[in-house]
């Protein structure tokens, strides 16, 4: 049985392996006003970015979630200014979100990219194959 048991191992191993290096795309969507839900979000993309060096990702913040795009009010400031140093990841901000709670620009930490409507921007990424993740904190 032992032997059945490792000869398994040997061959499913690999396989296993080769699934983990794939390289992913993933988009992660984030509305929630919630500051555990962002140190959520930032932990997970720190953690996703260190373990899978090939792969992008990016998140999309929109409705009341504008809070941790803003450099005066985010939970998660220091984390994210790190995190949009890295080329594999992006952090976008819904353009209709920030006009409707009279966000600026100028508001935002350094790097963070407004996009003209967060729907679209999800819909085109997950057009283009990227998987796609609803970060929330319960």
């Amino acid at each position: 049985m032992k032997k059945y048991i490792v000869i398994l191992s040997l061959v499913f191993l690999p396989l296993v392996l080769l699934a983990q290096e794939k390289p992913i795309k993933l988009v992660m969507d984030v509305s929630s006003p919630d500051p555990n839900t962002h140190k959520a979000v930032a932990l997970h993309l720190g953690l996703l970015s260190k373990n899978y060096p090939d792969s992008q990702f990016e998140v999309i913040l929109y409705g009341k979630s504008y809070d941790m795009a803003i450099k005066e009010k985010s939970s998660v400031a220091k984390e994210l200014e790190k995190l949009v140093k890295n080329e594999r990841v992006s952090i976008k901000i819904c353009r209709i979100a920030m006009d409707h709670f009279k966000v600026t620009d100028a508001m935002l930490i350094p790097g963070i990219e407004p996009v003209p409507d967060a729907f679209m921007e999800i819909a085109l990424k997950q057009g283009e194959g990227w998987a796609y993740i609803k970060e929330a904190h319960h």
